[in-house]
Parts: structure tokens; sequence; C-alpha cells
């Protein structure tokens, strides 16, 4: 591969050893040396950086390329701020069912809480998507646990008034019982047809270039959607890389996630990286797990997958074959039947597996339980990005009460949490792939509306880089390949236009990516083709 000498740089390293240099060495994909360390030593390929400003490639410990990809590239776009209403929504899809056969699904994208933002203060029903049309199945989605179809969908899926709701899962009815077209946590029930691989392989590739690379991820956490999904990602040979959690039970059963996947995904990219569970739902969907009623429909507390004999015997059986499980609990009831079996387990063996508590972190995360996670050896792996997200519709579905607690970051990294940071973007709203906008949001703290959510949690920047950075790394059981720039770890890092470390707090999500490397190779360059160096930011000189 050779080597590469970067220099005239601001390098924030993100070590402790040498927190900042100006000049790094990369050697056959990974960094060698730094600063004055470099001494004499000469490189094939000198790269003058102009000053600007490098970090260590971005870690995203848990997103769904897949689903964005799909959401983003396959979908017709339904969401704010150019879609507030109903009626837009259905001018949209209706223009794409004029353009296909009858018969053929029409899919919708929407956002997280889109309800709380339609002019309407509710999501479609049945009959508005009946509109749409009588003679194509229609799909609205709002988010990964939100989905709506017309009566043509509620057809061809087979969800009729008799349809039970399946294990985690929900059909909606009106009072007389017939479903009003919304289903929570059931889409991969529905039916729903896949694209096909060539729309998929195409929308992979889009995603990977425009949402991820230049963003600056150069690693991910990939929450897997299907078994075509992951062969496709097989068969582009991604530039970033992909540690894949398998979604049980949706992508594979326990026993085959446990010990057939890891032979099968053993290296390369993508790579099996541990199991998903869902503990619980989502919030939008009311079906994340809560102690107490949900505010905005006290006949709902949200609904567990597995009690805590189920989770320990799992939990259990991962521990002692070295896989990670990556364990979605969103609500406090979620989240304490998780601390419930890790306690069940010696605290040293939970933590050597490095188990993780998906959404812990977010919302409920209380003195007492943030102890408890710590204690039983859990990682938590909140999502910054939902601060502004989500910031503004929590107290509508959870209360003033439950919501004092959101998002207490500057306290977890206090207590001693190393803090991973997911993005968590499934396709409803892009800058959820874009780590300078999660960093943003950790250190401001601002809601859609521009409220500051109890400033007294804000953390410091390099505090929010670290969350998708070192910690990420850690999280990932990653570290000594990446997370930082420092002599051997992988040569992943970004260029950027401005330093984050200096910067407004305001103006951080404003901050472009220059350029992405990966192994010391050039994958994303905002002026032009991947094997294009901007001018502007860079040049090659002579040895």
């Amino acid at each position: 591969m050779g080597s590469l000498l970067v220099r005239n740089a601001r390098v924030r390293t993100l070590s402790h050893r040498c927190p900042e240099s100006d000049a790094f060495l990369v050697v056959d994909g990974r960094v060698a040396a730094l600063g004055h360390e470099i001494g004499t030593l000469r490189a094939d390929r000198v790269i003058d950086a102009g000053g600007a400003t490098i970090l260590p490639g971005f870690v995203d410990a848990h997103t769904h390329l897949e689903l964005t990809a799909l959401a983003l590239y396959t979908a017709v776009d339904c969401r704010p701020p150019a879609v507030t209403s109903i009626a837009e929504v259905q001018r949209r899809l209706r223009e794409a069912a004029q353009r296909v056969p009858p018969g053929t699904w029409v899919k919708g994208q929407g956002t997280l809480f889109q309800d709380r933002q339609m002019a309407e203060g509710r999501y479609p029903n049945r009959h508005d998507l009946d509109l749409v049309s009588r003679h194509h199945p229609v799909v609205f989605r709002s988010s990964f646990h939100v989905a709506i179809l017309n009566t043509k969908g509620l057809e061809v899926a087979g969800v009729d008034r008799h349809t039970p709701d399946p294990p985690g899962g929900l059909v909606e009815r009106d009072a007389d019982g017939e479903p009003t077209g919304l289903t929570k946590d059931m889409y991969h029930l529905l039916g729903v047809p896949e694209p096909s691989q060539a729309e998929r392989r195409a929308a992979i590739e889009r995603c990977v270039r425009e949402n991820f690379l230049a963003s600056g991820v150069t690693s991910l956490g990939e929450i897997g959607h299907s078994r075509e999904g992951l062969e496709t990602m097989r068969e582009l040979s991604l530039a970033l890389r992909v540690g894949v959690y398998v979604h049980v039970p949706a992508v594979a059963g326990f026993d085959e996630a446990l010990e057939g996947l890891p032979e099968t995904l053993p290296g390369g990219n993508p790579r099996f990286q541990g199991i998903k569970l869902f503990l619980d739902g989502g919030t939008t969907a009311m079906a994340a797990a809560f102690h107490d009623p949900y505010e905005l429909d006290p006949s709902t507390n949200g609904r567990l997958a597995y009690d805590v004999d189920e989770l320990t015997q799992m939990l259990g059986r991962a521990t002692d074959a070295g896989v990670q499980l990556a364990m979605h609990a969103v609500g406090d009831r979620a989240q304490d039947t998780v601390i419930a079996a890790a306690r069940r387990l010696p605290a040293e063996r939970v933590r050597a597996a490095r188990h993780r508590v998906e959404h812990a972190g977010n919302i409920l995360c209380t003195f007492e339980r943030r102890a408890q996670l710590r204690d039983a050896g859990l990682l938590p792996v909140p999502n910054p990005g939902f601060i502004y997200s989500f910031g503004d519709a929590l107290e509508t579905y959870l209360g003033a009460e439950r919501t004092r607690s959101a998002y207490p970051f500057r306290s977890l990294i206090e207590e001693g949490a190393a803090l991973a940071a997911g993005g968590d973007c499934s396709g409803t709203d892009a800058r959820l792939c874009q780590p300078l906008f999660g960093i943003a949001c950790a250190v401001t703290r601002r809601t859609l509306s521009g409220k500051r959510l109890d400033p007294g949690e804000s953390i410091a920047v390099e505090q929010a880089i670290r969350m998708y950075t070192t910690w990420a790394a850690y999280a990932a059981r990653a570290e000594s390949d990446l997370g930082s720039i420092e002599a051997g770890k992988c040569a992943d890092f970004v260029v950027l236009s401005e330093d984050p470390f200096t910067a407004s707090p305001q103006s951080i999500a404003e901050i472009s990516v220059q350029e992405t490397w990966i192994d010391g190779r050039l994958v994303f360059s905002r002026a032009g083709g991947a094997s294009s160096i901007p001018q502007a930011i860079s040049r090659e000189v002579g040895v």
C-alpha cells in the first residue's frame, strides 16, 4: 500500500499521549508516527494539508445503512419541512401511483413524530390513503416503528379485524374494531415487497457515498435489515467499515445468529459484530415499555418482547460464546429488564463481552438506573440527534416529570461512562447520518423548536467528538484499531473546513467534511471524485 506523510495540518488526534500534532506518517494503511517522531522517515507521497483541521474518522455506533438507503432512494419523500399536511402526502403519493401499474405498491417515507408536525396534528389513516388510490396498495412509513396502509394495502397484507396483534407489534383499531390503517413495529410482517437487487445495490452505493462518507463516517454499526442487504454489502466491497448486528428474529433466529453467522461473516466487510435484540418498541409507536402509562394514551405503557428469565438465558449464552448483544431498550421497564437479567451474571463477564443497551442514556436514565447499568457491566449507547428530533415531543408522550432526566450525557460521562453515540438513522432525517450534527446536538442541546433541553447536561466539544470516535470504537470492541490517530491504528481520518474545537457551538453542524480517508486512501472528496484531492484543502507534492 505504500506510505503517506500528511503535514502542515492541525491534527486533533484524540490520543491522550499526543492530543495534537502537525503531521503524521501512514505506512501500509496504518499510522506509523506523529509529529517529531517522524524524524527523517520518508514517504512515497507527501500531502500538504494547508493548515486544515484533521480528526479521526467518525464511528457511528448504531445506524441502519440499508434502511436509510431504501428510505431515501426508493420511497416517495414525504418528510417535513417540504411536507407538513396530509393533503401534501396524498398529492405526492398520488403522483407516484399514476406512474406505476395498478397493484404495484406505492411507498412513502415520512419522519419521526410526523403527527406532531402535520397541520392536522395526526398521521394519515387508511381513508386518507384510499384517496391516493384504491387500486394500488399504499404504505406511508413515519419511522422504523410506525407504518400506515390504505385499504388495498391492508387487504394485500392480510390485515383485518380478525388479525391478532403479533408479538411486539400492534394493529390500531377504531371503535368498531376495524383497522385504522396504522400499524406499529410489524412492518417486516406486512409483506411489502423489497426493492430489486439492482435497486437495493444502487441505493446502498449512493447512500454510502452521499450520506456516510460525505459526513466523515469511516466505520459504522449496522443494524441488519435483511439477508439480501447483507449479501449486497458483501458484493459491493464497501469502502467504509461495516460491523453488522444481526436483527433477531427478523433476519435470523437466535441460534443461527449465535452459532452460524459468526462463521459466515467472520471478517472482511461487512463483518459479524453481534446480535441485535428488541426488548421493546419505539416511543413514536407508543411501544417502548414503561412502568407508567403514556401521557398521550393512558391505556398503554408499551410492550416487552422478553421477560427477565428469557433474556437471562439469551444473555448467558451470548456471553459464553463471546458474542456481543446490542439490546434495544427505550423505556424504563425495558431497561430495568436488561439490568435485572445482566445482574444474574457475573458483572466482569458482562463487562468483558461489552454488551450494550441501545438507547439507554436517552430518557429516564436516572441516577439510580445509571448506577445499575454501570454496576451490571452494561454499555449505554444513546442518540444525541434525538435531542433535536424528539426533544419537543417527549413531554407530549411521557409528561413533564418523566422527561426531566432526558439525555443526561454530562452526568453519564462524569460517572465514568465511555459514552458511544449512534445516529440511528433509518431514513427519517438524513442529518442523523452526520456525526457533526450529533456532536452539535450534544453540545447545544437545541430541539427542533430552538428550545434548550436541560442545558446543565451539555457536554464539552471534545467529549461529544469522543462519542463518535474513541468511545464508539470501544463500544464496537475496536479501540485497538479505530477512534484516534496514533501509532498502530488504522489511518482513518477526515479533513474539515473548520475546527469544531474552536468554532461556535451553533455552527458545528454546518462544518463541512472536505475529505474522508480510510486506511490511508482517499474515499471521498468534496471537490470531486474519490481520486481527486481538493487543491484548496491539500495538495500532493514530490519528495
